[in-house]
């Protein structure tokens, strides 16, 4: 990724507690004669923006394909408990596990509880998302992985170019032992 013109992103790369990698789009700008960095967009486990772009929106439809899951084990649950009243609410369980029909209350709940977790999780992934494509449009940034490979998995240098800068410095060597 290259900026044309102004300050330069770059990413940084953050060690969680459990040892997981967590990358962060950041931007260098120099105010009041100091350089101050400001965190753009978090990547999560992403390790370069092209790579966030790619598989933001896997992660969003994954978190919203929960909530059309969760909800139909819940249509499915109703339907085994279709000796209760329609207008009428499944009641909460009396205990955790239990049998019959109070298991069924407690996985009911279960999902009920967890759709808007998932909701709320698809969001922000699918605002993390909206937020990084609308930075990378506003401030021109292009793909291009060998100035933006910071994280240590950039490309490799070319040997034949890495032959012929080493040939280069050797006759400059050479050269300087005559002056």
């Amino acid at each position: 990724m290259r900026r044309i013109g102004g300050p330069m992103a770059f990413i940084r790369e953050k060690q969680g507690k459990t040892g997981r990698r967590y990358f962060y789009l950041v931007e260098s700008a120099r105010k009041g004669g100091k350089v101050r960095q400001k965190v753009v967009a978090y990547l999560g486990q992403y390790s370069t923006v092209e790579a966030a772009l790619a598989g933001l929106p896997r992660d969003v439809d994954k978190w919203r394909g929960w909530v059309v899951r969760a909800r139909a084990n819940m249509a499915k649950i109703r339907e085994r408990l279709r000796w209760l009243p329609m207008s009428c609410e499944v009641p909460r369980p009396r205990r955790r596990g239990g049998r019959g029909a109070n298991r069924l209350y407690g996985k009911y709940w279960f999902w009920a509880e967890a759709i808007p977790a998932y909701e709320r999780r698809a969001e922000a992934l699918a605002a993390r998302l909206d937020q990084l494509r609308s930075y990378c449009s506003a401030h021109n940034y292009l793909a291009d992985e060998k100035i933006m490979g910071t994280t240590g998995d950039e490309p490799r240098p070319d040997p034949a170019r890495i032959a012929e800068a080493l040939a280069l410095h050797e006759r400059i060597v050479a050269l300087a032992r005559y002056l």
